[in-house]
């Protein structure tokens, strides 16, 4: 019942605060949606919150407490303190904003992280980066950042934001390397992610499958794909398929247009993506535009994990949802398809919060309580299985490898420490055999 009590509280300040106001850049669709869902009403219990809205019904509500209640306590503190608590049960993600968010630069180190269970294994070290000037490896563990163990229990997310964060470009971390071997201290000088590329690389991988790598969506990123698939398919090395990898990326409303960008080097012209519900009568809907030339016709495989947020969100769930032959792999995204945002409340504190929802062409709607989850799901056994491959192969007595044997054992060593992107490559060698064609 309490529950039902403070989402009532929360869509009465969301009203109270002005919150839900006509979207600037509302387009009109046939029909409307409201941005809240009906919640079924529940008695509210005399005195414990009264009909007033915003943080006016958080005070009259903490006024009508027995005094027995508000001895001794600092009714300024408990006041912030319910507000937080009605906000966090309206929004579970939910963010208070301090001001130190936007000190100092994001940096770039350049490595692709997955989550296993003894601590972040490196999968990927984009070429040219601090990380592999450094000299790290994929296999390699990270076991310290800034100072900072990271053992048991530790929280990926916090990870990659200590390799991001700080003042200083160097930081120094420390690697325990993927044969087992002794611990060593790196230095890595990070570079600001606004001067590093948001496609840190392009790669044809053994048998034929394309690689893309996105740090963040950001102004220019859908051009820089395209001129890499065209490249592709000038040298007649058109993919067999395409892996799109959005682990740990993120991107801001303003990119917004590269996702139709991005999909419409994929998605047939005129296919709805999404539909976003900013909490007026009317709702914009978006879609596949017309593109010069023709879109890759062959399968593409979405890499995403719980790093995954805001614009790469959004693109990832657009493109599960709305393009033939598209897979999402990895694990449940952070939940930010580009619906929260950052509000001021009554008492002058900021906080990031869910205003609008999203619906995809799949029907699935994203409101900030929840985010994506891939068709592919990859469980924690597999975040920590190791793929032996000897150093050479076992043969009889005068046998030599084949040319395709050589690209599958090619195509082994570079994923044999990326278990989202083994799964990948794995359907996609599958379909390759399969011979389906698209549209």
């Amino acid at each position: 019942m309490m529950r039902g009590v403070l989402v009532w509280a929360v869509l009465a300040m969301l009203a109270g605060s002005g919150w839900a106001q006509e979207g600037e850049n509302a387009a009109v669709a046939e029909e409307g949606q409201p941005a809240v869902e009906d919640v079924a009403e529940e008695a509210t219990p005399e005195g414990v919150l009264p009909e007033a809205a915003g943080a006016e019904g958080v005070k009259a509500a903490l006024g009508a407490m027995p005094g027995w209640m508000k001895d001794g306590v600092d009714a300024e503190a408990v006041r912030r303190a319910a507000m937080e608590g009605v906000l966090k049960a309206g929004d579970p993600g939910a963010a208070f904003l301090d001001g130190t968010e936007e000190e100092g630069a994001e940096w770039d180190a350049g490595l692709v992280l997955t989550g296993a269970k003894d601590g972040p294994r490196v999968s990927f070290v984009v070429p040219e980066s601090p990380a592999a000037e450094a000299g790290v490896q994929a296999g390699d563990r990270l076991a310290e950042v800034g100072g900072e163990a990271v053992g048991q229990g530790y929280d990926l997310t916090a990870v990659r934001a200590a390799l991001r964060g700080g003042a200083e470009a160097g930081v120094a971390v420390k690697m325990v390397p993927k044969d087992g071997g002794e611990t060593r201290e790196v230095v890595l000088e990070r570079r600001k992610r606004a001067e590093r590329p948001a496609l840190s690389a392009a790669e044809r991988l053994p048998t034929g499958i394309g690689y893309l790598r996105l740090e963040c969506v950001r102004g220019g990123v859908a051009e820089e794909i395209a001129q890499v698939l065209a490249a592709w398919e000038e040298e007649g090395q058109v993919p067999a398929g395409v892996v799109l990898d959005l682990r740990g990326a993120d991107g801001g409303a303003e990119a917004e247009g590269e996702i139709v960008g991005i999909a419409g080097r994929f998605a047939l012209p005129g296919k709805i993506l999404y539909r976003v519900d900013e909490g007026t009568p009317e709702a914009r809907t978006v879609a596949v535009g017309a593109f010069p030339g023709d879109r890759l016709k062959q399968p593409l495989m979405v890499l995403v994990d719980e790093g995954t947020t805001g614009a790469a969100e959004l693109l990832a769930a657009a493109l599960a949802s709305g393009t033939e032959g598209a897979m999402a792999v990895g694990r449940t995204t952070a939940g930010n398809p580009l619906v929260r945002e950052v509000r001021e409340l009554p008492d002058g504190r900021r906080v990031r919060l869910a205003v609008h929802s999203v619906t995809t062409a799949d029907g699935r709607r994203y409101d900030g309580r929840a985010g994506m989850a891939p068709a592919l799901a990859i469980g924690d056994r597999a975040l920590d299985e190791t793929v032996y491959e000897p150093e050479e192969p076992v043969l009889r007595k005068g046998k030599t490898l084949s040319e395709e044997e050589k690209e599958d054992r090619a195509l082994r060593d570079r994923t044999r420490f990326d278990p989202y992107l083994r799964r990948a490559a794995d359907v996609l060698l599958g379909v390759q055999a399969l011979g389906h064609e698209w549209r």
